[in-house]
């Protein structure tokens, strides 16, 4: 029932896509105790995320997008400083798609949700522009 879109040329959708969609409408259990220990490599995922953030900006998009439209209200409620960071990282991640203001507007589905993204853009416009200039740096 919960599947990850299929589309064509896009490779990397977030698996937090699949998660999001799962427990929409349930409730969700959590536990305080440790499940997984998890050891970073000096050359591992999050050291090159901004180039993966470049890579896999479609797929990104895509799971940013679904997170606004669908769970919008849900977030409001219980989380809405992650909220805000989805919105940010929508304007980013279309940005990085190489998509208009008015493309990413035209994605969401309610006019309060398509100000907010007007309200937010500025800042995914400086990540954006943050990314650029340190993959110019590093190279």
């Amino acid at each position: 029932k919960n599947l990850f879109p299929e589309i064509n040329n896009i490779k990397f959708i977030p698996e937090a896509y699949l998660w999001d969609k799962v427990a929409k409408n349930r409730k969700v259990f959590s536990v305080n105790e440790v499940l997984r220990i998890v050891f970073f490599q000096n050359d591992g995922f999050t050291k090159n995320i901004i180039d993966s953030y470049r890579k896999h900006s479609e797929g990104r998009y895509i799971y940013h997008r679904m997170v606004i439209n669908d769970l919008f209200w849900d977030l409001l409620i219980t989380n809405p400083i992650r909220l805000l960071k989805d919105f940010i990282q929508f304007g980013r991640m279309g940005l990085h798609s190489n998509k208009s203001v008015s493309q990413m507007i035209q994605d969401i589905n309610s006019i309060y949700k398509k100000c907010f993204v007007l309200i937010i853009i500025p800042l995914s416009y400086y990540l954006f522009y943050r990314d650029n200039k340190k993959v110019l740096d590093n190279e």
